[in-house]
């Protein structure tokens, strides 16, 4: 039983660490979108973009590796 808790608390904070980490990229990057007054949010769309790639394969890595 204890086993379980613990897989469902390890995919629960890698669940909130990729929404906390995406919402601030969105916000971080909404700021800077508005202090350099672009016509397209691209910084809005981008560092989001980043963070989701550069969690995602932390989570894949993570994961592989407890399969071993």
């Amino acid at each position: 039983m204890r086993n379980d808790n613990n897989s469902y608390l390890t995919y629960l904070s890698y669940g909130i660490q990729l929404a906390a980490g995406v919402g601030l990229a969105l916000w971080f990057g909404s700021w800077i979108d508005k202090k350099i007054t672009t016509k397209i949010p691209l910084c809005t769309w981008v560092l989001p973009l980043v963070v989701l790639v550069f969690m995602l394969v932390k989570i894949v890595r993570e994961f592989s590796k407890k399969e071993k």
